[in-house]
Order: structure tokens, then C-alpha cells, then sequence
């Protein structure tokens, strides 16, 4: 039952996590075999990790966290160890070494591991290994270390268990934590998957042979570079569309059905890989793959080295009439940002880190569609993830922090962060913004580089904004700040020379919230547009032609603003394209009251 599960969970915390900052070693290589069955919707991995300290201190011994889910055959080691504990309750063992691990030394842990359900569970029946649309990652096998994950996450179970609040991160000025967190291991990955013959085996990592045996069908990968190591296996019976750009091989693995966004799929791939590599420096893979799992899996997408794996329902079963926002050329552009920001650039492990993987994907994935589909597009997403954005301020009841230092709230670091890129975009420019973001990544990309944090981001952005927009930026990523903008009423007059004169009243506010939400106001002063749009015509709504459209201060109170257009006006408002982040955008807009009485003059 769950309460056994969280029962299970907080006696492995509380004997266990003592351990949590003990000197391991790290993940060097993984050598691995895997045997999928899928109509016995098992599995059989047998491999080696090679294993290195890194710690710049001797190790005297190793602790290695089991899945309950799996039979471990075997676990052993290439030196002399000695069991101290083995709590086959918990899955959680304790080796003594017999001699030291020094300083740069390594070792190798064989294993052998097998996931067969027998009958069923009381929920959700095993669905990792499946008759067709197997789709697992490494957590069945042994697992150097105290394993934070296995924690009770929810605040109010931990405490009728007894356990104090969860720890999320160490704090952002913490340089020792910071270090720590930020070493993580890149791995020499080489794996062959056997599996049904009338299937395709993925694995991230380049296809060095496949073949026939004994009925089965055989597929043997190798990484050429090292990359985060996540044991993410695919299997099914897929039909395989392939292109290439500038001689990078592309391909899409799918269900022979579900093809409606095949191309769609490709054309983000090769969009995607055309504006990174320019903008913020080369793919560092030699091919690209998405590849499609069921939906009982999950219902989203991840992104793994050179391999983007995704959902049936959110890519290949949506139609997207035509007119539409491309989500699905969006999402697939979001993960493959992912091959730079989380993958060459990897964020150290404090507050903030959200900020530089998912905010810096969701920005360059809406420059990709942006370049591919026109501002339109791309400002009715931006529409989307700023409403999104409100919305989850009112929805989710964990605590909002600001964008340097977000932990946990997506609604945060994906939309929020997309505003704020975007916005900073519009007001400075691209070739500022992505140079700052090439900077950022030349600094920070590869093994041996400095931990990437939001701070170090910041420092990037704010060396590109100019002193006119340095409160702007702060507003947008070191505060929770909320405007209100609403234009009154706008009255226009003919100014006898041909054109005609527009007075816009204006009022406007400013305010910071805290992180449950009070809001305290601030005085606003800011440049803010100011739009005059001829009349609409037809009956499609929005906005009509652009009149005038320029950047003026606004202030807290009330105001008024005239400007001369060169014919009669429609509309009118300040911030008419919604760029600053406030509840109701509705009124920033009013219709044009015209007195053609006057003949110009005030």
C-alpha cells in the first residue's frame, strides 16, 4: 500500500541518509547487455561500472542502493571487499574495502539484474517492458550511493513519519556546496539490447552494428564521447523516417501509424539544429533521433544525449490546422535546446538551476519558431505561457521564488522564464541576448568547466543590458514583480496639417509580491509602448494596422500621453502587445473617441 511504500521510504531515510555526503566514487563507464522479452514483458541486464574517485581523499568503503523491482543475481567487484551490511529490506548494501581507494584509482562493480512481474500490483500493472513500446531507464540497477530520490517528497507525509522538512538545494552563495553539487559524472557508455526481431532497440549513443541471432534482432551502441549517463532503453515496432542536415543524419522513430507529424517532427529537427548551431555554437553528436513511446509511459518528453524520446500523445497524435501555434514543432525545439542548455552547459545543483536549462530551452525554442514561423506565431505562444504563468500563481500552493533562485516550480522557470527571455529579447535584441548565451556556454561547457549557475547567467544578461534596462531586468528575474497597466480613455482630434493628434490617458501601478503572495507596491517608472492602431476592418479582431508604436515612460498614477499619427486612429493603448507581466491585459487597449469638430491646436 502507499503507506508501506512511505513507510519503506522513511526507515531508508533514517538509517540511511547519515551516508548521503560519504566520499564515493563517480560513474566513469558502463558497459552493459541487455535481453528484452517483450510478450514476457521481461528483462535480463548484465554490465559493469567502472567506477573512479574523484574525491581527492581515500575511500575505504562503498555503499550501492538495489531496486526493489528487480532480482539482484549478481554484485560483485574486480578487488577484495568485505559485506559490513546487507539490508535486503531496505536494498541498501555496505562493502568494506579491503585495501583503500585512492586518489584517482578505480574500480570495477559487475552485475547482473532481472525485472519479471509475477501476477499483478494493487495499482498500475508493470509496464517498463512491453509487448510492444518497452520504454525503461537505469533506476533497476545498482546504484552507487545514498539515493536522495527514494525520499518522501511531500512535506506533510514526511512529518507523520516523523522526518523534518526536505532539503531541496544548498543556498545559492554556498561555493563549497555549489562545487559538490556541480560534478556531475560524464560517462563512456557502450550497451547491446537484444529484443523481439520484428523490433528496434534505442539506446542513446551511435549505432555501431546490428544483426540477427537466434531469432532475435541485436543492436550494439557506443558512445565517442562522454555523456551523462540516464540507461534509457527503447524497444518496438517502428517505422523509421530519415533525413539528414548539413551531413548530421536525422531520425524520427514511430509507430507505422502515427505519422501525421512526421515531417513536422523533421522540420523542427533541422530548424532547430540550424539556429543553435549558429547562435550559441555545434551540435556535439554525430546524428539526432526522436524516438516515440506509449503514452501509459508518460505523457511528456525528455532529452538525453543526441536522443529525444516523446510521448504518442503530446507529437505524433496532435493535428495542428493550419494558422495554428506548431506545439508540436515547439516542443521538439524546446528539447533539442536541450543538447546545449542541460547538456553541453550543465547546471550546478542549487537554486536557480531550472533557470538554466529549462528557462534558456523555452527561450530558444521560441527564437526557433519565431525565425521558422514569424513573430505572429510566436507572440501567441508567448500569450500562452504568460497566461499559464498567472495561472499557476493562483494554482499551485508552493511557495514562488524568483527566477535566480527557482527550485521545483515549473510554472516558474518554464513560463515565467520564457517571458522574461523573450521580453529581454524585444527590449535589447537578439544578437545581444544569444551573444550573452554564447558567452555563457563557451565558459561553461564540458567536463572540466566551472559549475554553471543562474548567477553566473545573470552576469551575462546584465553585461548586454543597457543602464536605461537594469531595473527592468532585475524586475523580471531577481523580484516577483507585477504592473498594471490600463489606457482610460483615448480621445482623437485632427491637427489641421493632415494628420491627427491622440490623447491617451493613462493609469498605471507597480508592485512586488513576496513568496505566498502579498504584494507591496513600488513606484513604477518605466519605458513602456505606446501603440495607435488604424481602424479594424473585418471581423477577425485584434489589432489594426500599426500607427505608432514607441517606447515612452510611464509612471505610478495617472498620465496623459499625445502623439500625432498620419490618419484617423481605431485604437490605442500603452503596452498593447501585453509585454509587461500583469493580471488583466484587457484594458490596456481602448477604442478612439474622435472630436473631427476641432481643427487642430490644443
Amino acid at each position: 500500500t502507499a503507506d508501506d511504500v512511505a513507510a519503506n521510504s522513511a526507515e531508508y531515510e533514517r538509517r540511511y541518509k547519515r551516508y548521503e555526503s560519504a566520499s564515493q566514487p563517480s560513474l566513469a563507464a558502463v558497459r552493459m547487455h541487455v535481453e528484452l522479452h517483450p510478450n514476457e514483458r521481461a528483462a535480463e541486464m548484465r554490465g559493469t561500472f567502472s567506477l573512479v574517485n574523484r574525491t581527492g581523499r581515500p575511500i575505504d568503503s562503498l555503499h550501492v542502493t538495489l531496486h526493489p523491482d528487480v532480482e539482484t543475481r549478481t554484485l560483485g567487484f574486480d578487488r577484495a571487499v568485505r559485506v559490513a551490511v546487507d539490508d535486503s529490506a531496505l536494498d541498501y548494501r555496505i562493502y568494506v574495502l579491503e585495501r583503500e581507494l585512492g586518489p584517482g584509482d578505480a574500480i570495477v562493480m559487475n552485475f547482473e539484474v532481472v525485472f519479471r512481474p509475477r501476477g499483478f500490483n494493487n495499482s498500475v500493472t508493470p509496464i517498463q517492458v512491453a509487448s510492444n513500446g518497452t520504454y525503461f531507464e537505469g533506476s533497476w540497477l545498482p546504484a552507487p550511493g545514498y539515493k536522495a530520490g527514494r525520499e518522501i517528497p511531500d512535506d506533510l507525509i514526511r512529518r507523520e513519519h516523523g522526518l523534518p522538512p526536505r532539503e531541496v538545494f544548498p543556498s545559492a552563495g554556498d561555493v563549497e556546496a555549489r562545487e559538490a553539487g556541480s560534478a556531475i559524472a560524464l560517462v563512456d557508455v557502450e550497451t547491446t539490447i537484444g529484443t523481439d526481431a520484428q523490433q528496434i532497440a534505442v539506446t542513446p549513443g551511435n549505432l555501431v552494428r546490428e544483426w540477427q541471432q537466434g531469432g532475435r534482432r541485436y543492436f550494439h551502441y557506443r558512445t565517442d564521447v562522454p555523456i551523462r549517463y540516464s540507461g534509457t532503453i527503447l524497444s518496438a515496432k517502428y517505422a523509421v523516417k530519415e533525413g539528414v542536415w548539413k551531413g548530421i543524419p536525422l531520425r524520427l522513430f514511430h509507430h507505422p501509424t502515427h505519422d501525421v507529424n512526421a515531417e513536422r517532427i523533421m522540420r523542427s529537427m533541422r530548424s532547430s539544429l540550424a539556429y543553435y548551431s549558429e547562435q550559441f555554437g555545434p551540435y556535439q553528436y554525430r546524428d539526432l533521433r526522436v524516438v516515440e513511446f506509449p503514452r501509459y509511459h508518460a505523457v511528456n518528453a525528455r532529452a538525453h544525449p543526441g536522443t529525444i524520446i516523446f510521448s504518442e500523445g503530446g507529437a505524433f497524435l496532435t493535428r495542428v490546422d493550419s494558422g495554428e501555434v506548431d506545439r508540436t514543432f515547439f516542443v521538439i525545439a524546446h528539447e533539442i535546446a536541450h543538447q546545449w542548455w542541460g547538456g553541453q552547459v550543465t547546471p550546478a545543483q542549487e537554486y536557480g538551476a531550472s533557470m538554466v536549462s529549462e528557462t534558456l530551452a523555452q527561450y530558444s525554442a521560441l527564437m526557433v519558431m519565431e525565425t521558422e514561423y514569424g513573430a505572429k506565431m510566436a507572440r501567441e505562444y508567448y500569450d500562452y505561457i504568460m497566461n499559464f504563468y498567472l495561472s499557476g500563481r493562483t494554482v499551485f500552493t508552493n511557495r514562488e521564488a524568483p527566477l535566480l533562485d527557482v527550485s521545483g516550480q515549473g510554472y516558474v522557470y518554464y513560463m515565467k522564464g520564457g517571458v522574461a527571455m523573450y521580453t529581454l529579447r524585444e527590449r535589447v535584441g537578439a544578437a545581444a541576448v544569444n551573444g550573452a548565451l554564447r558567452r555563457f556556454r563557451d565558459k561553461f561547457a564540458g567536463a572540466d568547466a566551472p559549475p554553471a549557475t543562474s548567477r553566473a547567467l545573470y552576469a551575462e544578461l546584465q553585461a548586454v543590458t543597457p543602464d536605461s534596462l537594469r531595473p527592468l531586468l532585475s524586475d523580471l528575474f531577481e523580484h516577483i514583480t507585477i504592473w498594471n497597466v490600463r489606457t482610460d480613455s483615448v480621445l482623437a482630434r485632427p491637427d489641421g496639417a493632415g494628420g491627427w493628434r491622440v490623447t491617451l490617458h493613462v493609469e498605471a501601478s507597480k508592485a512586488r509580491a513576496d513568496s505566498v503572495g502579498n504584494q507591496t507596491p513600488i513606484p513604477m517608472d518605466d519605458l513602456v509602448e505606446v501603440g495607435v492602431f488604424a481602424e479594424q476592418t473585418g471581423t477577425q479582431g485584434g489589432l489594426g494596422e500599426t500607427l505608432y508604436l514607441k517606447q515612452h515612460r510611464i509612471r505610478s498614477g495617472k498620465q496623459t500621453i499625445t502623439v500625432v499619427v498620419p490618419r484617423r486612429p481605431g485604437q490605442a493603448g500603452a503596452d498593447p502587445y501585453a509585454k509587461f507581466i500583469e493580471r488583466d491585459h484587457d484594458d490596456n487597449v481602448a477604442a478612439v473617441a474622435s472630436d473631427t469638430t476641432h481643427k487642430g491646436g490644443r
